[in-house]
């Protein structure tokens, strides 16, 4: 699934859950903000579709989904040279939110059900800062 905007490519996002009704309302939600959002149901998906060239600023991160889980994913992703470079802020219900990016090797995270203000800032960073998108560090 694909929502998107008038912003350019370098807006993009790419969120990553395995609820289509968060899915879809955040993705409303960021698209209304001015971002362009593509959307994965799992690990495997969203490697998938960052394989086939799309690059997004920031990675929104589920930590709990079936099949390729967050953790999953993101040893995955840094694990590829291509995309170890691109941004993830995990996206979680866990009361251990925090802790969970940084085992991940991540420096934000969004508890769920998220503040919308705070996403917003925090997906605002990412995407206003001029330089390319780097991650804070590798996960142990």
């Amino acid at each position: 699934m694909s929502a998107e905007t008038s912003m350019r490519e370098d807006q993009a996002i790419l969120l990553i859950d395995d609820s289509p009704d968060v899915r879809e309302a955040i993705a409303e939600l960021l698209v209304a903000a001015g971002y362009r959002v593509e959307t994965a149901a799992d690990g495997q998906a969203a490697l998938d579709r960052l394989r086939e060239g799309f690059t997004p600023r920031v990675i929104l991160l589920d930590w709990l989904m079936p099949g390729m889980d967050g953790r999953a994913f993101r040893q995955r992703q840094v694990a590829d040279p291509g995309l170890k470079g691109i941004p993830v802020v995990v996206f979680t219900a866990d009361g251990r939110a925090n802790e969970k990016a940084r085992a991940l090797g991540v420096r934000d995270a969004i508890p769920k059900p998220p503040d919308i203000d705070a996403m917003l800032a925090i997906v605002a960073r990412y995407c206003s800062d001029p330089r390319p998108p780097t991650c804070w560090s590798s996960p142990p």
